[in-house]
């Protein structure tokens, strides 16, 4: 969701003319997000973090029946491919979400790109993790098709609104729109029959 209300040319206008909502919604989703993701790399052995997860896993093959420790070991090395992304996002909730460290360490760029990377293989290693303790999957796009259908309901409401408030100035103030002079000018020469 987060990444559908991000301002983009098509709907930068209904941004700017309900800032003072989509300023701290979006700074909210955006903590209430990296925040949350960054709970599932957590190493900290009293969290149910996916690190630790396969961790236990791995010690307790009985609890992961139809894996074994190569699939494991597959897991953690699809995930150590985005230790960087892992790494960035530790940072950013230890010294600027969480706490607000006096002195952070420069921040390196998190692009979306490498999250939603990062994002993509998390759900694959829990999918693969989760059929070998169950055989259970779980379907991630529903939740993602669901918030993002929503979210362009609401902003094409607001788009509408903001067109209608438009039309109504310029009606009221006389103002033409470029495609309303032309087809004024189209009727002027057309001869009445």
């Amino acid at each position: 969701m987060y990444f559908k209300i991000w301002p983009t040319e098509q709907i930068i206008d209904v941004f700017n003319r309900h800032r003072g909502f989509f300023i701290p919604v979006r700074y909210s989703l955006y903590q209430t997000m990296m925040m949350g993701f960054a709970k599932v790399f957590d190493r900290d052995s009293r969290t149910m973090s996916l690190r630790n997860l396969l961790d236990t896993a791995q010690r307790q093959m009985e609890l992961v029946p139809e894996l074994t420790q190569q699939d494991i070991q597959n897991m953690n090395e699809q995930l150590s491919q985005h230790e960087t992304a892992m790494d960035t996002l530790k940072c950013l909730r230890d010294q600027r979400l969480a706490h607000l460290d006096a002195k952070p360490q420069p921040r390196s760029p998190l692009l979306k790109g490498q999250l939603d990377s990062l994002v993509t293989t998390v759900g694959e290693v829990f999918n693969q993790l989760s059929a070998g303790h169950d055989g259970s999957l779980y379907n991630w796009s529903f939740q993602i098709s669901d918030s993002g259908t929503q979210t362009d309901s609401i902003l094409s409401i607001l788009q509408k609104a903001l067109d209608r408030h438009k039309a109504e100035i310029d009606e009221r103030h006389g103002y033409k729109t470029p495609s309303q002079i032309r087809k004024e000018q189209l009727s002027l020469l057309t001869v009445p029959v």
